[in-house]
């Protein structure tokens, strides 16, 4: 239920809503991307590499890049938003 009022409320008073919509958009795009091939890949390497283990180096990787990305993100705790 916070999700619903927190777009309400930007809805009606105009603000951050590119923002709340940039997230949405990111965050589902990847989860079809990644969510969605996962069982197709996880089979295509486990025939490739003849190894069960193959999805969990993928996952491995993908948490690799996930970390970086983390890494190089900037801390924004404290500071004020921008309009």
């Amino acid at each position: 239920m916070a999700d619903i009022a927190t777009i309400v409320d930007e809805n009606v008073n105009g603000v951050r809503v590119v923002r709340y919509s940039g997230f949405a958009f990111s965050f589902n795009t990847a989860n079809a991307l990644f969510g969605g091939t996962a069982p197709f890949v996880a089979t295509w390497l486990i025939d490739v590499t003849g190894s069960k283990l193959a999805p969990a180096w993928y996952l491995v990787a993908a948490a690799a890049v996930a970390l970086v990305a983390m890494l190089l993100s900037r801390e924004t705790a404290g500071q004020p938003l921008k309009d």
